[in-house]
């Protein structure tokens, strides 16, 4: 993963202070996401900041709803939030997305109980079995976006590696994918020349701007990548989540800050 200097850090966590003040919300979790936390950032990539917020509590009684996310891009910051209700909406919709959001490094804020309630919240709605079709879908529009390119960006490339092996990885480790890249590749790709092929193609990328481009003959691992993850068998299971409304719905409430009256 890439290393975040002391002065981007600190920023960062500036940027989020102000966001806080600016709209009055409160931040529960913060973390770089994106090509900074896999380790494969181009020289031009932006920092990819990812939080989840909540409301004052008479926020979410007005007739009219607030805003369920906050955007600040400015320079080479691009800032996201999401409100804990419409993140948990999501999840319970079948959107897994927003799961990764609570698994990045590094973290520019993080209420380390908030993290641990959030995380069981995680695993009750997304299974792997939703997490792996979450890949395979992204796979599969990849490999539409590729077409017959003889010629494509290296973030198409390194994306289609990282997509298809964090499928695989869910199939054979039974376990959420890692977000470093290095990591997905040192454990998956088997044989020296291939496992090279990726280290090259994301040291490159990483000595790039996001818009360099290489010949897809150059790297033919990817399209084995790729492959291998369009063919892979789906695994069994419901995708449905088993969803709790009560407890959930205690979850968002103990957050925003509401207490229950007495008696």
């Amino acid at each position: 993963m890439s290393a975040i200097s002391e002065e981007i850090f600190n920023e960062a966590k500036s940027r989020l202070r102000r966001i806080e003040t600016d709209h009055g919300v409160r931040i529960l979790y913060a973390g770089e996401f994106g090509s900074r936390a896999r380790g494969i950032e181009s020289r031009d990539a932006d920092y990819d900041v990812r939080f989840l917020f909540v409301r004052p509590v008479a926020e979410y009684l007005k007739l009219s709803a607030p805003p369920a996310m906050i955007t600040q891009k400015e320079g080479p910051w691009d800032i996201r939030g999401l409100c804990l209700r419409e993140a948990l909406m999501r999840l319970k919709a079948g959107d897994p997305a927003t799961v990764s959001w609570l698994y990045t490094d590094p973290v520019y804020r993080n209420h380390p109980l908030f993290e641990t309630e959030m995380r069981k919240r995680l695993e009750m709605l997304a299974p792997l079995t939703k997490i792996w079709w979450h890949y395979r879908r992204r796979a599969e529009s990849l490999n539409e976006e590729l077409g017959t390119n003889e010629t494509v960006t290296l973030k198409t490339l390194t994306s289609i590696v990282e997509a298809s092996l964090s499928l695989l990885w869910v199939e054979q480790c039974k376990s959420l994918p890692p977000m470093g890249f290095t990591e997905l590749a040192s454990t998956l790709v088997t044989g020296d020349a291939k496992r090279n092929q990726i280290i090259e193609l994301a040291e490159k990328k990483k000595a790039s701007d996001e818009a360099a481009e290489a010949r897809r003959a150059d790297y033919p691992v990817v399209d084995e990548c790729l492959a291998l993850a369009l063919a892979a068998t789906p695994p069994e299971g419901d995708l449905a989540a088993q969803v709790d409304e009560d407890d959930l719905n205690e979850f968002f409430l103990k957050w925003v800050g509401y207490h229950k009256p007495l008696g």
